[in-house]
């Protein structure tokens, strides 16, 4: 999205307690990559000619390397976590998902949001309020984040 914001998190009425999570809690979660730029237009050929019959499915390890995140994306991310105060938990280019963690403070602060903490009449989870914002920064290489909220869905 070019101005970077990803939507917002909505909870619902069965919240019986909503408070901010504590600045220093360690917050996980997941930046999805984009594919590589070198191989997008590959990629979306290969898509056509897959839904038009002409050509068999790739093998599950030439898909893997040619959608496998940019080592520059990658680098990228690093280097803004590093600078930012996030750890990196984790790097599989193979998914192109790079795991990340920091402090509530710091993700709140980088992302525009605020963690909540609920509690409901079986579970506790985490959620967020306001519209997730990726920094201008990461833009260009990010296409998701996963993990902010970890609301039980069933």
């Amino acid at each position: 999205m070019p101005d970077g914001k990803l939507g917002h998190h909505r909870s619902d009425r069965r919240v019986e307690s909503r408070t901010p999570i504590p600045p220093g809690e360690r917050i996980s979660f997941a930046l999805v990559l984009r594919y590589p730029v070198a191989s997008q237009a590959a990629i979306e050929h290969e898509g056509k000619q897959l839904l038009a019959g002409v050509q068999p499915a790739l093998s599950r390890d030439v898909a893997a390397s040619v959608r496998a995140a940019d080592p520059a994306d990658v680098e990228r991310v690093r280097a803004f976590a590093a600078r930012a105060g996030l750890s990196i938990n984790a790097v599989d280019p193979r998914t192109r998902v790079v795991q990340v963690s920091g402090d509530a403070r710091t993700v709140n602060s980088l992302l525009g949001i605020t963690l909540m903490k609920c509690e409901g009449s079986s579970s506790s989870w985490r959620e967020y309020d306001g519209e997730v914002r990726i920094p201008n920064e990461l833009t260009p290489a990010v296409e998701a984040i996963l993990g902010l909220s970890t609301r039980p869905v069933a």
